[in-house]
């Protein structure tokens, strides 16, 4: 929806009213590579500051994601867990311990999430505000945010992407983390699925998760868990077909905006 909002080309609308001469708005819109033209002037003006609040807005989202995804690696990467192991390229040395890796990478991906949110809001802050219609220089104010906040989210998924690259997984640490007593929940059902009351059973399971659970590995038992999306069935081929559509939208706009810049520059 943001991106339909703002693939609108806004030239000619000069200061609101467009002007007395036979612009083709359209031709510079398709010369552009808009979808489309903001067809109301007075509009084009009243969009302006709504436009980076929009985008921002929308960038919010895979922020959140990248800052809860640091936090996790940053704990699961630490001595007392070991879970993971980060590459050294993307860790940094203590200025007074020798033995200590930083990962500072994450940290900066973490907080650059909280200054987007600091950018959103400051755009907020000037775009909700007691503005009349039209344009007022209230909104220049709007860009350095606006700009900050597009190469701070760049920033940050191409720094995670480096994480990723090089992250190592030890699976028997993992393995070792795996509390026995997981598999009550495994237990429970398998009881209630050969016809044993819910409540009766959680009762007795909760009275005694370890006893209840035995020589259970849960780790076999989460293989029973096969409806989509759960640890038995993870399904990956739709979010791995997401992804792939993904990559080809953004190869394919990538390729429009060379040829824009072609047709204005003469040269990619």
């Amino acid at each position: 929806m943001a991106l339909t909002h703002v693939d609108r080309s806004p030239l000619g609308s000069a200061s609101g009213f467009g002007v007395p001469l036979a612009l083709d708005r359209q031709m510079v819109s398709d010369l552009l590579g808009f979808q489309r033209v903001q067809h109301n002037t007075l509009a084009v003006q009243n969009d302006r500051g709504k436009t980076e609040l929009l985008v921002l807005g929308v960038l919010l989202g895979p922020a959140q994601d990248l800052a809860r995804l640091a936090s996790d690696l940053i704990w699961y990467s630490s001595d007392e867990l070991g879970y993971v192991r980060l590459g050294h390229d993307v860790t940094t040395g203590s200025s007074i311990m020798p033995n200590k890796r930083n990962p500072d990478v994450l940290e900066l991906i973490r907080a650059g999430a909280g200054r987007l949110r600091g950018w959103h809001a400051m755009v907020a802050s000037v775009a909700t505000g007691a503005l009349p219609t039209g344009y007022h220089r209230d909104l220049q104010l709007t860009k350095e945010p606006f700009l900050e906040g597009l190469q701070g989210t760049v920033d940050m998924l191409q720094a995670m992407s480096l994480v990723l690259n090089g992250l190592e997984v030890d699976v028997e640490r993992c393995r070792q983390a795996v509390q026995p007593t997981s598999a009550a929940t495994d237990v429970l059902y398998g009881r209630v699925a050969r016809g044993e009351p819910f409540r009766t059973a959680y009762r007795e399971v909760a009275a005694d998760p370890a006893a209840a659970v035995g020589d259970v590995d849960p780790a076999e038992t989460w293989r029973g868990r096969t409806h989509a999306g759960a640890l038995g069935n993870l399904d990956l081929g739709p979010a791995e077909a997401q992804a792939d559509g993904a990559r080809r939208w953004a190869e394919a706009q990538l390729a429009r905006l060379a040829a824009v810049e072609h047709a204005v520059w003469g040269h990619t």
